[in-house]
């Protein structure tokens, strides 16, 4: 056989077994840079929409990075919360939570479960954590955490 015929071969079998692999991981770094590319500002009316809320690209996974990274919620009372969040909706999941927003479907090519944001009050009445939740499960780390104020 002719030593480019044989280069061609072995050019094309290697290619033809690592495919799968450079499918997967390129529909990967797709999903990754398009999810990071589609974040948004944090804006109280637009979470609020129920149109957004619901559509087929649920507006609160784009935003709350932004809210999470602002520290927004830090020291905020419930009926501050409320007031920027809206009305949490009625669920049976996380009842150990005193707050829980629905954010959507789990971002990734395979998004089997949903997210949450679930908000935790101190003895005080305001924010003392805030944490991404699955269906059965918070991070262990939090997602966002209230730090005591500086002097006022």
């Amino acid at each position: 056989m002719p030593k480019p015929t044989l280069i061609a071969i072995i050019a094309i079998a290697t290619l033809a077994l690592l495919s799968p692999y450079i499918v997967l991981f390129g529909t990967m770094i797709y999903y990754g840079a398009n999810e990071y590319m589609h974040r948004e500002p944090f804006d109280s009316r637009v979470w609020q929409d129920p149109k957004q809320v619901e559509g087929d690209d649920p507006v609160r996974l784009r935003m709350v990075d932004d809210l999470v990274r602002s520290k927004r919620l830090d020291y905020l009372r419930r009926a501050d919360v409320e007031a920027l969040l809206g009305n949490p909706p009625a669920t049976e999941y996380f009842r150990d939570h005193d707050l829980v927003y629905w954010l959507g479907p789990e971002r990734g090519q395979m998004s089997i479960d949903s997210e949450w944001l679930a908000i935790d009050f101190d003895k005080n009445g305001t924010v003392r954590s805030y944490q991404k939740c699955m269906i059965d499960r918070c991070h262990l780390r939090n997602f966002g955490k209230a730090r005591a104020p500086a002097h006022r």
